[in-house]
Formats: structure tokens, sequence, C-alpha cells
């Protein structure tokens, strides 16, 4: 890493990530599930002093994997502007966001049809749920698709980005076959998680910002933690329904369209703008785009 002298502030250089970006995506999600594991067990420790192991292992994963996006930012400053806000209007974000609400309320109406009306929240469903929406984001997209959208040249990273971080996503959920998911549950549960891993991939793409995802992320889980007694510590444990099968692809697919319509409409070039926003001209990589 070599630093260049602006007027007022340094500017590092990444020489790196402007030759292998495909790579650099690899290490950095990498590095960041290894920084969430070590960060989240030593807050882990703290939290456990005034609470419940369990929701204490949760919400320590969930600041680690905001503690890892505040120091990628970091590392990255002043080039990289952060993923905190959107860079779409407000009108834009909300239609980006629109096909994950319609998809957890949907999932909430079934739920309930499904299983009597029964829905159980509780204080460890939610800590549970903000591990998954604030830790697996950062780790599968936060760092990932920002340097993708950074430093790979290719315009058409506004959609090769986010299949291949929901590829990653769904591979990683195969991994619950190991924890007491059935071959085919696991199966399921990788491609239905592949599918949303690509909407959310696409939404931060879109937007510039991670937050959405997250929140939506975390809700999604939330909901199916309470409302479906199937599940055990977030696995498809039990024996499904060929209905529930089918809603469940039928549906995710649905939701993936749904995506892809509003990135179509939204167009290539205003998501790249979104991300030459995101990284300073100042950054080498953005200065070299627009030479």
């Amino acid at each position: 890493m070599s630093e260049n002298k602006t007027s007022e502030k340094t500017v590092r250089s990444h020489p790196f990530c402007q030759a292998h970006p495909v790579i650099a995506m690899i290490l950095f999600s990498f590095a960041g599930i290894v920084l969430i594991e070590l960060l989240g067990g030593v807050f882990t420790l703290l939290l456990g002093l005034i609470m419940d192991t369990k929701a204490a292992g949760n919400i320590g994963t969930a600041a680690a994997g905001v503690a890892v996006l505040v120091l990628f930012k970091l590392w990255f400053s002043p080039q990289f502007k952060g993923q905190s806000k959107s860079s779409l209007s407000m009108k834009w974000t909300l239609l980006m966001t629109l096909p994950g609400i319609i998809y957890i309320v949907y999932t909430f109406i079934s739920q309930l049809i499904q299983f009597n009306f029964y829905f159980k929240p509780s204080f460890l469903y939610a800590t549970r749920a903000m591990a998954a929406g604030f830790a697996e984001e950062p780790m599968f997209r936060g760092l990932a698709i920002p340097i993708g959208m950074g430093f790979i040249k290719n315009e058409k990273r506004v959609w090769l980005v986010p299949i291949a971080t929901s590829v990653c996503f769904g591979l990683f959920h195969l991994g619950n076959i190991t924890v007491g998911a059935t071959v085919f549950n696991g199966i399921l549960q990788a491609f239905c998680s592949g599918m949303h891993g690509f909407y959310y991939g696409a939404l931060l793409a879109a937007t510039g910002s991670i937050i959405p995802s997250m929140l939506i992320h975390a809700v999604y889980d939330f909901v199916c933690f309470a409302g479906d007694p199937t599940l055990s510590d977030g696995i498809m444990a039990g024996e499904l329904t060929t209905f529930a099968v089918a809603e469940s692809v039928v549906v995710s697919i649905v939701m993936v369209a749904a995506g892809v319509y509003l990135l179509k409409k939204l167009g290539d070039q205003k998501m790249l703008s979104v991300w030459k926003k995101k990284w300073s001209q100042d950054d080498p990589v953005s200065a070299e785009e627009n030479n």
C-alpha cells in the first residue's frame, strides 16, 4: 500500500485491489468473517457479565459486524465515503426496498395461516435476528461489494458482483446440514438464501447503502424465528410439506425477479454513478475511470 499527498488529506492507493479486485473481494470477506468472530467473542465476554450468554453472543456478533464496517471505511478513508447513506433519491430507495418489505409481510401472514396463528416473539429471537442481519451482511456483502464496485473495471460488475456474493451466501448455508438440517432442507435453504442474497446484494449495489439490507434481513429472520415452530435455532430441521417447499422456491424467485426488474428500470449507469460518489474522485480507481 502506497500513499499520495493531497492538499489536506493523505490518500492511500491500493495496488493489490486494483490489480486483483476479485481476489481482494474474497480476502476482505474472509478477513471480515475472522474479525467478526474475534471481536464478537470479545464483545460477548463483556456483555455476558450483564445478560444471558446466548443473547450476549448474538448482540456481540451484531456489534462486531458494525465494527468491521467502520474499520473497512477507515481503511479506505478518505476515498471511500461509507455505506450508511443511500446515494439514490428517497423514491428509488423505497422502491428498491419494497420487494423485501412485501416478502416480510407475506411470510408473516403465510406463517400465521400455516401454523394456526402461532407467533411467539422473544428477546432471544430478536438478538438472533440482529446477529444475522448485522453480521452476515458485512460478511458477505458489506466488504466485497464496495471493492467489486470500486475496483472492477468491467461495467457488467453491477450484475456480476451481486450474483457472485449471492452464490457465496447460498453455499454458506449448506453448512446447516452439519448442524441439524436434513440434506434436502439444507439444499433448499441454501437455494433460497442464495436468492435472498442476490436481492440483498442488488439492494446494496443500487443504493450504495448497506442499512436497508441489514434491516430487511434482520426483520425477515425475526419473523421466521418467532413465527415458524419447525425451526430449531434458525435451522430447517423439521419435515417440510410439498406446498411449503414450492412456496419457498416460488416466492424467493419472485422476489429476485422484482429486484432484477427494478435494477433494469434504474439502469446500469445510475448504479455506476452511485459508486463514483461512494468512491471519491481522489481515489486512483475513480480518477482512472474518468480519464
